[in-house]
């Protein structure tokens, strides 16, 4: 079976419904779902019924913009990360609210940022002092 990627560009509604875009040839297909398991359901769904592809051969890539991003993961630390990247945490909460955007310099920087706390994270190992 032959896989291609299709990156999925996901923005976030104020209600929490998760936005998906996804380009193929010179179409651009959307909708939305709750989670991302929706999401990509919605998107499978499309591409079997109106292109008649087979979703079991499509490898979706989940793209965030800097706003989905920290809704979706609420439980980061906005200031941590805004240090790590060497950005103004006020000038990232806008980035996160949608008040000002970034540049792609900037989002660079945060998703290098994003991916050293990642790797990091994958090395942790945790102990009980009980034991």
């Amino acid at each position: 079976m032959n896989v291609r990627e299709q990156q999925i560009i996901i923005e976030q509604a104020k209600d929490g419904t998760l936005w998906g875009r996804l380009q193929l040839g010179e179409d651009l297909l959307t909708t939305s779902g709750k989670d991302l398991d929706e999401l990509q359901k919605n998107f499978s769904e499309q591409l079997e019924g109106f292109y008649q592809i087979d979703p079991r051969k499509i490898k979706f890539e989940f793209t965030y913009d800097i706003g989905a991003f920290f809704e979706h993961y609420s439980e980061l630390n906005i200031s941590a990360i805004a240090e790590k990247a060497g950005i103004n945490a006020s000038l990232l909460r806008q980035y996160k609210n949608r008040v000002k955007f970034p540049s792609q310099a900037q989002v660079k920087k945060l998703e290098d940022a994003i991916h050293v706390i990642g790797q990091e994270l994958t090395n942790v190992s945790l102990v009980s002092v009980t034991d």
